[in-house]
């Protein structure tokens, strides 16, 4: 049985951003998440040792689901620039540690991960997708599951339920009816 690691890795930059103190290349380029992001990755690799592993970016611009509905996600701030710099080094630094890197114009890590995560070939390899995103917990079933790095919690089918009260296929209806401030 293989271990595949999904991650999103935007996520992790972010978090690193806002956990690391400021640091800088000598030419001023901000580097905190960077490195903050390399030892995240390098600590999940050590850690789980997967047989294989992705790490999935969100693209710049806007996604196909902006151009549908114009106030989509229209409450959230601009990405700082200090972070969206460091975003194409993090994704460097992953493919020079021979971890892939998956970003498409038009859509957002979640569509990729969901992408990975449905259409990896059947058997008996155990998905994980290292998310704090509670969207993803709708890709949870018998081989899918997510570990939320920020709670060092896995959700299982089970777990989906506990939260939600439904059905890992039915949370994205859920999240429509109760309403996400998150989207």
């Amino acid at each position: 049985m293989s271990k595949v690691i999904i991650i999103d890795a935007t996520a992790f930059v972010f978090r690193a951003f806002h956990a690391m103190r400021p640091l800088t290349a000598p030419d001023g380029t901000p580097t905190g998440a960077l490195f903050g992001y390399s030892q995240m990755l390098m600590n999940l690799l050590k850690d789980n040792r997967p047989d294989h592993v992705a790490a999935v970016f969100d693209a710049p611009g806007p996604s196909f689901r902006k151009e549908l509905y114009d106030l989509y996600k229209a409450h959230r701030p601009e990405t700082p620039e200090e972070i969206r710099v460091q975003i194409p080094l993090c994704m460097e630094f992953s493919r020079l540690i021979g971890v892939p890197v998956f970003s498409t114009v038009g859509f957002e890590a979640d569509d990729i991960i969901a992408t990975i995560a449905t259409r990896w070939p059947a058997g008996d390899d155990r998905v994980v997708i290292y998310s704090s995103d509670k969207d993803l917990m709708q890709l949870v079933d018998g081989r899918v599951t997510l570990f939320d790095p920020m709670r060092e919690k896995i959700c299982d089918p089970a777990g989906v339920f506990e939260k939600f009260r439904v059905q890992p296929s039915q949370v994205g209806d859920y999240l429509a009816l109760v309403g996400d401030t998150s989207d």
